[in-house]
């Protein structure tokens, strides 16, 4: 058994058994596997240890600060929008990296964060040797050209992203079977209500600051 794949052991013994009633695919018909979901359960606890870590390293710096708050409110409503529709929450990280830019320390700050949640995915995974049962021994399919093309679409305005879009099909570089048309697509202006609610939230520390100081 010690030399079982995690999703051998795991199709033999639960899935489409009575067990796992329940976690049944209205599209596909077909019951879902949990192996390929697990990681889903633990987003919340790694991206809180990533920002706490993140938030430590800039613990005095306002801004960095402010961009770490950013990140967590926008990735939250990244994960309820794309519960209900993907693209539509997949496309708020490019709202994200405008606003990161637009915030001194910002790139930077959210560097950090990214580097605290690898590290903290992989102290998650590689915790006791038990978690990395099933694994492969290498990441498998190279998607760095493909992610390599979403950084540079994530830069790019609006009126030059479909030109280059269309470019990258006719050199065969974009998958034939991504739609890319949310990603032309405008949505609510979701940072513009962060950065009101940080406003708000800043406005009323000084005002407590200065209540606290009138009375020393």
């Amino acid at each position: 058994m010690n030399d079982w794949k995690l999703a051998t052991y795991m199709e033999n013994l639960h899935v489409n058994k009575p067990g796992w009633m329940g976690l049944y695919s209205k599209k596909t018909g077909k019951t879902v596997d949990p192996t390929y979901r697990d990681i889903g359960h633990c987003m919340a606890l790694l991206s809180k240890e990533a920002l706490t870590a993140a938030a430590v390293v800039y613990q005095d710096d306002h801004e960095a600060l402010v961009a770490l708050n950013t990140v967590a409110l926008t990735l939250e409503e990244i994960w309820k929008r794309s519960l209900q529709d993907n693209l539509l929450g997949l496309c708020l990280f490019r709202d994200l990296y405008t606003r990161i830019r637009e915030i001194p320390k910002g790139p930077e700050a959210y560097a950090t964060f990214c580097a605290c949640f690898v590290q903290s995915y992989f102290s998650y995974l590689f915790a006791v040797q038990k978690m990395a049962i099933g694994l492969e021994e290498s990441f498998g399919t190279s998607t760095q050209e493909f992610v390599g093309m979403m950084e540079i679409l994530a830069t790019l305005p609006e009126s030059l992203r479909k030109a280059v879009i269309k470019e990258f099909a006719e050199q065969g570089m974009w998958p034939s079977n991504i739609s890319y048309a949310q990603l032309l697509r405008r949505l609510d202006d979701f940072i513009e209500l962060v950065k009101r609610d940080q406003l708000v939230r800043q406005t009323r520390e000084k005002a407590k600051e200065s209540g606290n100081g009138g009375h020393s």
